[in-house]
């Protein structure tokens, strides 16, 4: 499996115009950053496997306490 390229300032711009929103070239550079940074802790949690996990509550289950 590959790993996806981190978006630069210019997808960054391209993305937000096609949502409807002026984004600086100043600005989507200093976002690029914490945008790849939320891609990848994205792509972690993706792959967690969760099995049998409940929806809610402790992983494990409920304990008799």
């Amino acid at each position: 499996m590959t790993s996806p390229t981190a978006p630069d300032a210019t997808i960054l711009q391209k993305q937000a115009a096609l949502a409807g929103h002026d984004l600086p070239p100043d600005r989507a550079a200093s976002l690029a950053g914490d945008v790849a940074a939320l891609a990848r802790a994205d792509r972690r949690l993706a792959a967690v496997d969760l099995g049998t996990a409940p929806a809610s509550g402790p992983p494990w289950g409920r304990s008799d306490d």
